[in-house]
């Protein structure tokens, strides 16, 4: 806390657009964030198709994150690091491998996500039965549930981290796999453009948890494999339509300060409606009269043409982050 010096939040409001810049500033970089280790901006997924909800893109040295916990572990309790660097020596007699070289050494920079919220997932739907709604609970109680649903149901995400020697990555990763489990298969594997994804056995239809590896990149999904078979198809045979070139995406992104460390772009109003899908019919239950039937009457999505972009940069005196919510042109 004492190398904490100023933080500020700033704010413009202009007509078709709102800016935001979150600031903390500090003498030296705090322990915390000294475990943080990016060496650029990154490199924007070009092969994401436009129709996806939300990109990001960033770097992070995963070797040199793995270094600083152990030398902020050693500040903070040197016989805890002991026991640390003993755990890691054990775990490599056993497997065989060695988490620092073999897998987070193997890990290059770059890194990207994508992630997607189906908006006509049935379960987001209101239930127009009366046996299919729950029973009366306290409002604060219905929208947290609303929530949670919301955040586990129909929610598909793919995250792409890229590979520095692919092969031997992916050696030390089904050694560790094998030794986890061995003589047992923890995947059931399928087929997609010659490619073979790796998905965990036992995940529902909504909830697949796979991986695989593909140009030297690291994939891991979560969710609907739709998601995962689109983007693997714009790796190898480029979108007619990719998110990163569209005018709109260029013109949003180039009012954020260039560099930083990670940088994102959502397309706002999907998420909206993908929000007030689950929220619509908690609302209409809580309300009453003419609150109840103004509900009611909402249209199910509301089609607003928002975006919103963010960049984050961090320093050695400060960590920034912008964001800007603005009109699709």
């Amino acid at each position: 806390l004492d190398q904490f010096r100023t933080a500020y939040i700033s704010t413009s409001l202009e007509p078709d657009e709102i800016a935001m810049h979150w600031s903390l500033t500090y003498e030296e970089k705090p322990a915390i964030l000294k475990i943080y280790a990016a060496t650029g901006p990154g490199t924007p997924p070009a092969f994401v198709p436009n129709d996806v909800q939300d990109v990001g893109w960033g770097t992070l040295d995963w070797g040199q994150m793995f270094d600083n916990i152990k030398e902020l572990a050693i500040a903070v309790s040197p016989m805890a690091a002991g026991g640390m660097e003993m755990g890691l020596g054990e775990l490599k007699k056993k497997i065989g491998v060695d988490i620092r070289t073999d897998i987070l050494g193997q890990m290059g920079d770059d890194l990207w996500t994508v992630s997607y919220i189906d908006p006509e997932a049935d379960d987001l739907k209101a239930k127009d039965k009366d046996e299919d709604k729950p029973e009366a609970q306290d409002p604060a109680a219905a929208f947290q549930n609303a929530f949670a649903g919301l955040s586990m149901a129909n929610q598909s995400q793919v995250v792409g981290i890229a590979l520095k020697d692919s092969k031997a990555f992916e050696l030390s990763l089904k050694s560790i796999f094998n030794t986890l489990a061995p003589g047992e298969g923890l995947f059931e594997d399928r087929e997609f453009m010659g490619k073979t994804i790796h998905q965990f056995k036992g995940t529902p239809p909504n909830l697949q948890v796979a991986w695989l590896i593909h140009n030297d990149t690291m994939m891991f999904s979560v969710g609907k494999p739709a998601l995962l078979d689109k983007i693997l198809a714009g790796m190898d045979k480029k979108p007619a339509s990719p998110l990163i070139s569209e005018s709109y995406v260029q013109a949003a992104l180039a009012k954020l300060p260039p560099g930083g460390v990670s940088t994102s772009y959502s397309n706002a109003g999907q998420l909206i409606d993908t929000v007030f899908a689950a929220l619509k019919p908690v609302m209409a239950d809580e309300a009453e009269g003419e609150a109840a039937e103004v509900i009611n009457n909402l249209p199910d999505k509301l089609n607003l043409p928002w975006q919103f972009v963010s960049r984050m940069y961090l320093g050695d005196h400060a960590a920034d982050v912008r964001i800007r919510l603005s009109i699709k042109p």
